[in-house]
């Protein structure tokens, strides 16, 4: 069994698109739909490239607690009251 599709709110400048395309070539709607549709995934890749970026790589396990920045850090989060009327 094949699957059915109902599509809603399709845009008038498509719909004349697609029966134009279909009364040119003497074909049923549903099959210039299909034919429109496999030939659009054939151009767009099934699965989406996922780029993986390397630029921080050698930091990978290095890092090293360090109370002087968390103290700093700290310090800068504290909010003076004054700056707040």
């Amino acid at each position: 069994m094949k699957t059915q599709y109902t599509i809603r709110n399709v845009p008038k400048d498509i719909d004349a698109q697609l029966r134009a395309i279909s009364t040119r070539q003497k074909r049923s709607l549903n099959t210039v739909i299909i034919d429109q549709l496999q030939n659009s995934l054939k151009k767009t890749p099934t699965k989406p490239v996922k780029k993986i970026n390397h630029d921080f790589d050698d930091l990978i396990g290095k890092w090293q607690p360090d109370p002087e920045f968390d103290r700093l850090l700290a310090e800068q989060r504290v909010v003076d009251p004054r700056d707040w009327p």
